[in-house]
């Protein structure tokens, strides 16, 4: 099992949340070139967005960094992490592709632009087949997978911070996310990611069952192993 390290965003100075980054993911401080690459988009995605807010009237720089730590957790090469910072940098007035292509490189502008083109992609869907089949299209629409793991961990990051939009979106939100990028994420060996979008989108989906399932999981070991033999004899019983 994946061990998620949690980074803290509540952190509001800048520059003490990137070395908070750096602390909780050492290994992409380790080569002097990549915490070097990742400062800099770092301090370039501060200073470009200063005075950008989200729609939740947070500070822009908050999502592209949970989006990062997700990717760090699971292993993510350093143009990853720089590509998840900047991934929607070009909704920003003033910033070019030849200025991003040569702060930080081929690969991390490929990515960002990859991410780009798979956001115009309308994927409500309202069958099984038409699932797979906007699957198997975000799979044919990228010749790099990063492009699609940082697109992943943009929609987890949506789903984990969702409770304040009205319920209707909400689960329109985790029906896409049970339909569409847990499959992918589970197919692209995140499990973890597979599992929290799972849990998620049945919490906002069905709240009653979630909370259900929640409190067996909560049980002692002894409490959980009863209250599963007295499930099972009751099936057993209905089925005869």
């Amino acid at each position: 099992m994946a061990i998620n390290f949690e980074l803290n965003t509540k952190i509001t100075d800048k520059t003490e949340l990137l070395q908070e980054f750096f602390r909780t993911f050492p290994s992409y401080a380790e080569n002097e070139d990549n915490k070097n690459l990742i400062t800099n988009a770092w301090n370039f995605l501060c200073n470009i967005s200063n005075n950008v807010q989200r729609d939740a009237n947070t500070p822009y720089h908050l999502h592209p960094m949970r989006i990062a730590a997700i990717l760090a957790n699971n292993n993510l090469d350093t143009q990853t992490i720089v590509a998840a910072f900047l991934h929607n940098i070009f909704t920003i007035d003033n910033v070019s592709e030849e200025q991003i292509q040569q702060m930080f490189g081929n690969e991390v502008l490929k990515i960002i632009l990859g991410t780009s083109k798979l956001n115009n992609i309308k994927v409500k869907n309202k069958t099984l087949q038409e699932a797979d089949n906007i699957r198997k299209m975000l799979f044919a629409m990228v010749d790099d997978l990063r492009i699609i793991l940082v697109k992943l961990a943009d929609r987890l990051d949506r789903l984990r911070n969702i409770k304040n939009i009205a319920i209707e979106e909400q689960k329109s939100i985790a029906s896409e996310a049970i339909d569409i990028w847990a499959p992918l994420a589970g197919r692209l060996g995140m499990s973890n990611v597979k599992s929290e979008f799972e849990d998620l989108s049945l919490k906002f989906t069905n709240p009653d069952v979630f909370l259900h399932l929640k409190k067996i999981v909560d049980m002692k070991k002894d409490e959980r192993a009863n209250y599963l033999e007295k499930a099972q004899k009751e099936i057993y019983k209905a089925a005869n």
